[in-house]
């Protein structure tokens, strides 16, 4: 599975659990947004940027970075 699908599938468990848990969930239109979605509790609205991770030794392992195309490497 490629890097973009596996951001999608984590994206896609990530709003299902929060739908299930009451949770509105707002999705941007386009792409190059700084978040994901956006959750709406009825009191605030909070941007979420979703990253993919794995468990090892018991510990949520992701990258902490990302690179854009200029080549600049800042926070994820």
């Amino acid at each position: 599975m490629h890097a973009r699908e596996k951001g999608i599938l984590t994206g896609a468990r990530i709003m299902a659990a929060l739908i299930a848990a009451g949770y509105m969930v707002l999705i941007p239109f386009g792409d190059g947004h700084k978040y994901d979605f956006v959750i709406d509790d009825e009191v605030s609205l909070r941007r979420v940027q979703c990253k993919t991770g794995r468990f090892r030794n018991g510990a949520l392992l992701s990258c902490a970075y990302g690179k854009a195309g200029n080549g600049y490497a800042g926070v994820g």
